[in-house]
């Protein structure tokens, strides 16, 4: 058993932690959209809330090196995301100004914000 915490739990007592996060978008005829995920609503931490495309922490047996901070990718107009856990409760794909919307309504979790 590890004494290391996971990200849900360094996260309220501000210890570190690390994360790989894909940011994905598509070039559509009404111009650049970005895919984002709804979180799970089964996630202890920051359930429902919008992601990244793809995130996730690193473990605590794995160091900080062996994962991708932050990798960005194009995908064409028939390539759809999905997931087959309920890790992620959607995908949605949303123009420049529709993301900027949310994270002004602050439906981002904080660290997305940045990406």
């Amino acid at each position: 058993m590890s004494s290391m915490l996971t990200g849900a739990e360094s996260m309220p007592i501000g210890a570190r932690s690390f994360a790989v996060s894909l940011t994905a978008w598509t070039n559509t005829p009404d111009g650049r959209k970005c895919w984002v995920q709804r979180r799970g609503w089964n996630k202890t931490l920051l359930p429902g809330m919008l992601d990244s495309a793809v995130s996730g922490r690193l473990q605590p047996d794995e160091l900080p090196y062996e994962g991708m901070y932050v990798y960005e990718m194009e995908l064409d107009q028939e390539h759809v995301l999905s997931c087959d856990t309920d890790d992620v409760a959607e995908f949605l794909l949303m123009s420049i100004e529709e993301v900027r919307d949310a994270i002004d309504r602050d439906e981002f979790i904080a660290i997305t914000r940045l990406v």
